[in-house]
């Protein structure tokens, strides 16, 4: 399982994906711009809720996924 991330301009975000009970299961620094979208490989985390937070100079987006294999 792959997440596909995109946003229009160059951005640099630190990423960090927590498990439904709030421990952080990957971090990652990384680039962002529409030609070169960003993935996160999830293949070895098992099903269940997880949430994305994404800091850049813009601000902080935190979103939710499902994993359901």
């Amino acid at each position: 399982i792959f997440m596909n991330i995109t946003i229009p301009a160059i951005s640099v975000a630190n990423v960090i994906i927590y498990n439904a009970i709030g421990e952080p299961v990957l971090e990652k620094r990384i680039t962002i711009s529409s030609s070169n979208p960003v993935m996160l490989d999830m293949n070895s985390k098992p099903d269940g809720m997880y949430f994305i937070k994404m800091k850049t100079l813009d601000g902080i987006i935190t979103k939710k996924f499902i994993i359901n294999r």
